[in-house]
């Protein structure tokens, strides 16, 4: 094809035919160029084709990591929720914790010195952060929400299970201060509940005022703040349900 063109501009310059070959040559360059144009606009489709192809896979592994959390997190709103009741439960009946021993109270006691922890299943975030691979995330809508997502969960994790696991591993210490877990092991293995609430025992190490107001303090303490996780934790997981909704919408993923 090249020998063509250049046998066709020989042609015309032999036969002196100036101004057709300027015209055949200014045709030749525009033909040249509007291959070059074409060539970059089909690398440019192809490059667009593949960052697509990789915002869909971001996509489709955020979706199964919100799964995860969302999974989770409705597991750990109905375990705050049992929490609640039971800190409400000791604090209405802390009162009887030195009389003697009450079984109700014993019961719900352990929920002072545990918690139910959240783990976030940030795999996809952490590439698409790191990486700068939230680039390939050019549906505005979308990428607002996923940055608002990582925000709130890390409001949470920074801000709020920090306090909860101070005022859990005070009531940690207190719980192994103040209670005598050997003497009601004991007594449980031989004695019925009706006989141990009877009996002068209150399994208490210490019962003090000063020491019992302290311990009481701190259950206070740690109901309150896991309240505010319980209701933070339930936002999270309203905005991780609500990301994975737009995420299947804007991709058209079931």
């Amino acid at each position: 094809m090249i020998k063509f063109f250049r046998k066709i501009r020989h042609n015309l310059f032999m036969e002196n035919k100036t101004g057709k070959y300027l015209k055949y040559a200014l045709g030749e360059i525009i033909l040249v160029v509007m291959g070059i144009l074409i060539a970059l606009q089909i690398n440019n489709w192809n490059e667009t084709k593949l960052e697509r192809k990789v915002e869909k896979e971001y996509i489709v592994s955020l979706i199964e990591d919100l799964k995860t959390d969302s999974t989770r997190l409705s597991y750990l709103v109905k375990r705050f929720e049992t929490a609640e009741l039971q800190l409400d439960t000791v604090l209405k009946m802390y009162h009887k914790i030195a009389i003697g021993y009450n079984d109700t109270l014993r019961r719900n006691l352990p929920a002072v010195i545990n918690f139910p922890d959240f783990t976030y299943t940030d795999r996809t975030m952490q590439q698409l952060k790191n990486s700068g691979s939230m680039r390939y995330i050019v549906n505005k809508k979308v990428s607002n929400g996923i940055l608002d997502y990582d925000i709130k969960v890390k409001h949470l994790l920074t801000s709020y299970i920090p306090d909860l696991t101070f005022y859990y591993e005070n009531s940690n210490q207190m719980w192994f201060e103040v209670v005598d877990i050997e003497a009601f092991e004991t007594d449980s293995k031989t004695m019925s509940i009706s006989e141990m609430e009877k009996g002068t025992q209150n399994y208490l190490l210490k019962d003090d005022k000063a020491t019992l107001g302290k311990f009481n303090n701190i259950i206070r303490n740690f109901k309150n703040v896991t309240t505010t996780v319980k209701d933070t934790e339930k936002e999270v997981l309203i905005k991780a349900t609500g990301l994975m909704t737009l995420l299947r919408k804007e991709y058209d993923l079931k």
